[in-house]
């Protein structure tokens, strides 16, 4: 399955995307194996650069729930420079691309709450705010902003 993910059809690459985000939910062995593997940096390439917006998604689906809870996993994406994925996804402009991205972040920063100051370091206050303006408030982009301690002062929600 893992090898579909940088197959040449999109719908292969969604779909191999769409089971490894099932199959990593509660099962160590195979978030381990995604995490010291390929596997991890595979998905947050296909979130970052993939031109079909179904692929994004579904790779980004698969990212969180491989880094959701998991401290081992959450660290090889760190080191991978995740938030940056991250933070480009949540600036695109495809609405479930910028929700699914939302709330990752905001699941790391509740689980990890040493990451809330990496992710405001890189502005993810004014960004969230820009967001939730533009979009008249993303359901739950209240609570994001609020566990950010950012101050919003630009923008009023």
């Amino acid at each position: 399955c893992c090898a579909y993910i940088k197959h040449e059809e999109p719908e292969l690459q969604s779909l191999a995307c769409e089971v490894i985000g099932n199959a990593v939910q509660n099962n160590e062995k195979i978030v381990k194996f995604a995490t010291e593997s390929f596997v991890l940096a595979d998905l947050l390439q296909l979130v970052d650069s993939s031109s079909h917006d179904k692929v994004r998604v579904k790779s980004l689906y698969a990212v969180s729930c491989l880094v959701r809870g998991n401290r081992d996993a959450l660290k090889r994406f760190d080191e991978l420079k995740g938030y940056n994925v991250l933070i480009r996804a949540l600036q695109s402009d495809i609405e479930k691309l910028q929700i699914k991205s939302l709330f990752l972040i905001y699941s790391i920063c509740t689980d990890s709450p040493e990451q809330v100051e990496n992710y405001h370091s890189m502005g993810i206050g004014d960004q969230l705010c820009a967001i939730c303006k533009s979009k008249q408030a993303v359901e739950g982009g209240d609570t994001l902003l609020l566990s950010f301690e950012a101050p919003c002062h630009a923008y009023s929600l």
